[in-house]
């Protein structure tokens, strides 16, 4: 019988013994196992060359142990289980894809403990941030919580990839738009009342549609071109004028002066000033604030620049800012206060 608490030399041994006697009376067939023979070797030899370290491959095999450990699960797999009836009801933040809280439900309102003393100690009109597992996902913080305001949005992991999405097909778009534009808007503020036309490459009236501001265009040529023709007309009635020859002839024909000659095919519409060029139209600006940053409205066209440098950022739909490149909306998060 082996004794108690054997060490693993001492039962090696007794191993060994036990082998060595099986071999002498010719049972088994382990021969092959230490390489010697019995009968052809004999007894000291073979006694010689079986170790006790090789009686190792006699121990038992263990089956591995069953794992009672449970797998953990990650957070979009834990936001993916559905209600459970007997854990709280609340909903936590979960890496941002929101999951039930896991403790149990203590209370009438199916809550638990912690959660409850959350929802009584919060002011009046406020929520548990997150709101409820059994119930809609709110967008936005129900109450001031986590750095955030009661009211901000909420950056759930499903709503990012949706935003990122946009805005690489707004980015696309507009890189799209830009390579189409046959002349590219000048930087700067534009005149008031006027629009830029990308097909034409002029600033036109702002209520005017292509074939109107084309029209405008060629029409502005024409009276640039009449003026200038009836200040030569002019500067040549003053040089005939002085010519008191050829005025005495031309009074003798008794059709009036060579002045009133000339000047009477000059029509008072074509002398006319331009009112444009008379007065410069008035800026109609307005200030604004959208999120906390100030900006410059132009009230007739809606474009939205920078407050100081004047730079084009967008247009004012009316409640928010829709961004003339992306670039200015990251420039507009990071000057917001």
């Amino acid at each position: 019988m082996a004794p108690k608490n054997m060490s693993i030399e001492v039962a090696r041994e007794w191993a060994r013994q036990a082998f060595l006697n099986g071999l002498k009376v010719g049972h088994g067939d382990v021969e092959d196992i230490v390489g010697v023979d019995y009968a052809k070797h004999g007894e000291m030899e073979i006694d010689d060359h079986v170790t006790p370290e090789q009686m190792d491959i006699f121990k038992p095999k263990r089956a591995s142990p069953i794992s009672t450990e449970k797998k953990k699960k990650s957070s979009e797999e834990r936001g993916a289980i559905g209600f459970n009836s007997d854990c709280c009801c609340a909903r936590v933040w979960n890496g941002g894809f929101g999951a039930q809280c896991s403790k149990k439900s203590t209370t009438e309102s199916g809550l638990c403990n912690a959660h409850q003393k959350k929802k009584d100690s919060l002011p009046e009109g406020h929520d548990l941030k997150h709101g409820y597992f059994n119930g809609e996902r709110p967008l936005f913080m129900l109450t001031d919580a986590d750095g955030k305001k009661r009211g901000d949005s909420i950056p759930w992991q499903d709503l990012k990839g949706e935003k990122k999405a946009e805005a690489a097909v707004k980015k696309a778009k507009k890189t799209s738009a830009k390579k189409d534009v046959k002349h590219p808007r000048p930087k700067g503020r534009s005149p008031s009342g006027k629009k830029w036309d990308h097909e034409i490459g002029e600033w036109v009236d702002a209520s005017l549609s292509k074939t109107e501001a084309k029209t405008e265009v060629k029409a502005e040529a024409k009276t640039e071109v009449k003026a200038e023709v009836v200040e030569v007309v002019q500067d040549l009635v003053e040089k005939v004028a002085a010519t008191e020859d050829l005025e005495e002839d031309v009074e003798g024909a008794g059709v009036g002066t060579v002045e009133e000659v000339i000047v009477a095919k000059i029509t008072e519409e074509d002398c006319a000033p331009n009112p444009d060029s008379e007065e410069e139209k008035k800026d109609d600006e307005d200030e604004i604030s959208f999120e906390g940053v100030k900006y410059i409205l132009d009230v007739d066209t809606k474009e939205v620049y920078t407050e100081e440098e004047m730079e084009l950022v967008g247009t004012w739909n009316g409640e928010s800012i829709e961004w003339a490149d992306e670039s200015y909306a990251e420039m507009h998060e990071s000057n917001k206060k």
